[in-house]
């Protein structure tokens, strides 16, 4: 029994730096100085509110990873627009295309003003293997641009299925783990009423409370598990169940 307190202590003091550690992050991304100080609470958070049903899948776009995949495939729709205008000519009065040192009095100059519209016409045509190289190579991005954004669609709508149905199967576990606490605590009365009254041992009476306390250890970290489930579920839909406000997607303008 010494030995079983003595491991018992041990596991208490590890849980004592997971938990300061935990507390100074709290305090990091809450915007303070980690000093170990903030004020926590000593029991898990209840869950009261139930899962709506019908949560609009339109909820995921709020997601960080799935409007970088969205912005991504609109710039790479925009840069095949970009490399097709390539193809059209560079018409230009300041003899940019020529000589960008001339005086501007050369634009007045006929020659060279001929010879500037000539060689913008001109100057498409030579380059229109590269400019096609191009226009393949912009349109391969939007397709690999479409397959990554569709791909995190999935893993999006992967992740909050996932946690919808492991919400349901936890809510079924706490209900079981709350009965075997409680029956595990009824025994443990039990079995001290029996050894106050010299019915049964002190060996028993230890067994039965050892069998309590560990159905009391998972209740609780059925709990927790819950509890961090429900945050990944708020995760994965980016948010809250309900939409506040519209979403206002500027590349689709």
């Amino acid at each position: 029994m010494r030995s079983s307190l003595a491991q018992a202590e041990n596991q208490l003091y590890a849980q004592e730096v997971i938990k300061n550690d935990s507390v100074r992050t709290l305090e990091v991304l809450s915007g303070h100085y980690p000093k170990g100080e903030l004020v926590i609470s000593e029991a898990l958070p209840e869950i009261k509110h139930e899962i709506p049903l019908g949560i609009p899948a339109t909820l995921l776009e709020r997601r960080h990873d799935v409007l970088a995949a969205r912005r991504r495939l609109a710039a790479a729709d925009h840069r095949v627009a970009e490399a097709k205008k390539a193809f059209l000519p560079n018409i230009s009065l300041s003899g940019a295309v020529g000589n960008q040192t001339r005086e501007l009095s050369d634009i007045l100059n006929f020659n060279f003003f001929i010879w500037n519209i000539a060689s913008s016409v001109v100057q498409p045509i030579f380059q229109g293997g590269r400019l096609w190289a191009q226009v393949d190579q912009t349109e391969a991005s939007v397709r690999q641009a479409q397959a990554q954004y569709a791909q995190t669609a999935l893993i999006a709508f992967q992740e909050v299925e996932s946690f919808l149905n492991a919400d349901l199967q936890l809510k079924k576990q706490l209900e079981t783990a709350q009965i075997s606490a409680e029956e595990g605590r009824e025994a443990e009365l039990l079995a001290q009423e029996q050894y106050q009254a010299g019915l049964t041992t002190i060996v028993t009476l230890l067994e039965a409370q050892r069998r309590s306390f560990d159905t009391q250890r998972t209740l609780i970290q059925t709990k927790m598990t819950q509890v961090q489930n429900r945050i990944n579920l708020h995760l994965a839909l980016g948010g809250d169940y309900a939409q506040s406000k519209p979403l206002r997607m500027n590349d689709e303008d």
